[in-house]
This record gives C-alpha cells, structure tokens and sequence, in this order.
C-alpha cells in the first residue's frame, strides 16, 4: 500500500468509532471516553506510518472538549456504513475513504469500557488504535502511539435534532435584526428550525458591484457553498439535519467552499486558504446591511507553512484565512471591495447597464436605490462614490 493510500486510510480510522453498529448506518460523533474530547476532522493530509516505531500519523483528526465549538463544526459529524462483519466505510468532509484506501475500517467492543469502542486498521503485522493524545488543555488530536493505551476508548452518540448531539449554525453576522453565517460542509442537508433560510450568489456584477442572490428551496445539496438566514442568534433554534442521500448540484454557484483553516505546531497540519483581498470577498456587514467585501474581522488567524516541509521557524509565519467550513467570493482584480447584495427579482429590477452618465443639461436631483437623495439638482455625477443612483428618472452606473 503506498503511502498517500495509507494516509487517507488514517484519516478514515478516526471516524470509525462513529457508527458503532448498534443504530445502523448513519451520522455520528465520536467522543474519547477518558478526556471527553471530541473527534474532528481537521485535515485530509497525513504522513503515513513510521513502520520503526509501529505507529501511525493521524494528526489529521483533532480532538476538541468544546461542545459549543463542535454542535457548529461539520468536522466533527461522520457517516458510518457497514460493509460486512466488524468493517465499515466512512464519509467526512465529502470524502469516501473506500474509494481513496481500497479498504475498510474495523470497529470493535471494547472490553474495558462498557458501551464504548475501538477503532483500528492493520499493517504490516500491527494493529494501530486510535487514541487521544491526552494533552491536558482543551485541544488535542489523535494518535497511534502505544503510550496512550487508557485513550483508546471511544463513545458513539448518533446526530440527532431531537437530542442534544444535533449539528447547528451559530450566526455570526446581524444585519437588520436578523442573524447570519456563511456555511459549508460535505453533507446534503435539511433545514430543521423555522423560519432558516439558504442563499447562494447566482451573477457578480463587478462593474455595478454588486452580488446576487438565489434562495434555495428544500435541501440543500452536499459541498455547496451557502449563506444561512438563522431564526435568531441562539444554536439551538437554528439545527440542521444531515442527509444520506444527496440531491441535485446546483448550477451556476459563484461562492467557493472551504473545508479546512488548520496551522496545529503540536501535529505539524497546515492546510488552509490565504485570502487575497484583490481577488476575495466574504459574507460580511457594512452600514448595517450584508454585503461581500474585503473587511478580515470575521476571518481566522492561521499559521502557515511558507515553504512545505520546511522545519524552520522562518518558513513560518500567521496568515488572515478563510475559516473552515464557510466560503468566499472569487472576483476579478479591480473589483470594488464592497459588494451590495440584491436578490434577483431586485437586480432585474433596475435595469442596470453598463451606461455611465457624468452630465446632464438639466438638472434633476440623485437618488441611491433607497430613495434617499445623495444630490439636489445636480447636472453631473463626479464625484459620487461608485454604485448605482437614479437620475432624471433612469438607472445609471458611477464607475
């Protein structure tokens, strides 16, 4: 087996407590018995098995204690099939481990530790069983070495929006007395809680600068890049319900998803996206309304590695990314660093064109499309910000 297989494999393992075999095939959390840490998936990468020391690199899967962090992270929810007998393959982050590994994952009793279980793969003649860590602070990951054998348990508890092991969407954005998030994740999805919404930008209008949006109607579709309108600020009126079975792709979605914002120093994992203001845009608030723009408040802090598979400190440094499972905005070079949004009866509406008009010979005042008067009797545009005004009663583009 070489040695990209393996790693995909590893990344596999840690989900395998997961389904647990006593409620089926299904979405699951995996949490270690002794620490109480959460499992996620962080990372897709690993850097395969150390066969001198018999253990396997599997710092791909951090373990979190903070279940405010995880009921928010689709990193730590994972589908759990059985194959046949104590194998089963496993689906995270949008990846079939069997169709990467070309092998399942066994899942066993444990016998130390009633109702929990252990995950492992052999090779090579050795059984490899994932643990936690067991760093004593709030954040970990998991391991393969034999040093941390009383970390080898593990508890199954299946997702549920009637229990408190659900998945929802903490809002981070309020624009007009409602609550939002950019969202992402590999699974297809119902919205669960009243009164939720689900958007995607359907046209960017870079010379206008604006972004269009489109509601989606029932599920939403696995690895779709979204913005969510929650019920309020609370997690809890704002769950969603994983789905086995995916619909449709949509077509024609401008917004790219991100999985992954990892720098871990303790695992040596660094899989993230720098964002560029010139080219990116991400779900924000400006003047109290949604826009996508270039302000870096809501995004992460991640360190970086510079120069892949550099172990020195200077090939490392902090980067502005883009957090995990959320999404941004291409655009082109030039683009105003604000976008309006505008549904799309709304931007049909207008009647934009690319007509820049800078004078008139007569005089008339100047409305932005809230109606609200930006100039009185102006016989000219300059010097107005850019965006779109109606003006002697046409719709016009200030470049």
């Amino acid at each position: 087996m070489n040695k990209q297989l393996i790693t995909l494999a590893l990344v596999g393992l840690s989900t395998m407590p997961a389904n647990a075999q006593i409620n089926g095939d299904g979405y699951y959390r995996i949490q270690n018995a002794k620490s109480g840490r959460y499992m996620t998936l962080c990372d897709n990468h690993s850097k395969g098995i150390d066969y001198s020391a018999t253990q396997a690199e599997t710092g791909a899967l951090e373990t979190r204690g903070d279940k405010s962090n995880i009921i928010s992270d689709p990193g730590s929810v994972f589908y759990i099939k059985k194959i046949s007998g104590n194998e089963y393959n496993i689906i995270s982050q949008g990846a079939d481990m069997h169709s990467m590994t070309n092998y399942y994952i066994k899942i066993i009793e444990s016998s130390y530790t009633k109702g929990a279980y252990r995950a492992y793969q052999t090779s090579k003649g050795y059984a490899l069983y994932l643990a936690d860590k067991g760093f004593k602070d709030g954040i970990s990951y998991v391991t393969t070495s034999s040093d941390y054998k009383e970390y080898r348990d593990w508890y199954i508890t299946p997702v549920s929006t009637e229990t408190d092991n659900f998945i929802g969407i903490t809002p981070n954005i309020e624009s007009d007395g409602k609550y939002f998030a950019s969202f992402y994740t590999g699974f297809a999805y119902d919205l669960a809680s009243s009164g939720m919404k689900a958007y995607y930008i359907s046209n960017v209008d870079e010379k206008s600068g604006i972004a269009v949006y489109k509601e989606i109607s029932g599920t939403i579709p696995a690895k779709t890049p979204v913005y969510i309108e929650c019920s309020s600020k609370d997690v809890a009126d704002n769950k969603i319900k994983p789905l086995a079975d995916n619909v449709a792709a949509i077509s024609g979605n401008k917004l790219t998803g991100v999985f992954f914002s990892v720098g871990n120093w303790r695992s040596g994992h660094y899989n993230s996206v720098q964002f560029d203001e010139k080219t990116m845009r991400t779900l924000n608030v400006e003047d109290g309304k949604l826009v996508y723009n270039t302000a870096t408040d809501l995004l992460a802090t991640t360190e970086v590695c510079l120069k892949p598979g550099s172990n020195k400190n200077e090939d490392f440094a902090n980067r502005t990314t883009i957090a995990h499972n959320t999404n941004y905005l291409s655009v082109a070079n030039g683009t105003a660093a604000s976008l309006k949004l505008l549904s799309e009866d709304e931007y049909k509406s207008t009647g934009i064109n690319d007509i820049t008009i800078d004078t008139c010979n007569k005089p008339a005042n100047i409305y932005n499309l809230n109606g609200t008067i930006v100039r009185k009797n102006a016989t000219s545009t300059e010097g107005l910000a850019k965006g779109i005004y109606l003006f002697n009663g046409k719709k016009i583009v200030v470049k």
